[in-house]
């Protein structure tokens, strides 16, 4: 299996959210350039996400997109599975060999363990990373005190 460019994009957008829809909703322009991406491919990102319940929209010009519970409660696994759909590395339901085959259990038991993975990371451990990252690369941010 193999997460696909808007599985990649979802993760950022709600990362993005995590970060700067705090106390008002963000407008897919400011995240698609926050993000450097367009914002019609980031609107196609944001329709699996309202459906599913992970986001939230507003209308109108204070309008925009913000997480629908807290980053510290949505995991990866929420965001990927919400965007990509079935999050296993092989299909085995499709295969002739389905209930005859060795190796079925191995692939469930792999799939089970990325999808463990993914449950233990939340958005918001992203959102705190993003942050460390983008003090580190804009130090001018930090206090500077002259005597």
């Amino acid at each position: 299996m193999k997460i696909t460019t808007k599985g990649r994009y979802g993760l950022r957008f709600c990362v993005d959210l995590a970060l700067h829809a705090v106390n008002h909703p963000v407008s897919l322009r400011d995240a698609s350039e926050r993000m450097g991406v367009t914002e019609k491919y980031l609107w196609q990102v944001t329709a699996p996400l309202k459906s599913d319940g992970i986001i939230l929209s507003s209308a109108g010009s204070q309008g925009g997109y913000q997480l629908a519970n807290p980053a510290s409660e949505l995991t990866t696994y929420d965001v990927l599975r919400s965007v990509e759909g079935e999050l296993s590395l092989v299909s085995c339901a499709a295969c002739s060999r389905n209930n005859n085959c060795a190796t079925k259990p191995f692939w469930n038991g792999l799939s089970e363990q990325m999808a463990d993975s993914l449950r233990a990371h939340s958005i918001q451990r992203l959102a705190d990373e993003q942050q460390k990252l983008d003090l580190a690369a804009n130090p001018k941010t930090s206090l500077d005190y002259c005597i």
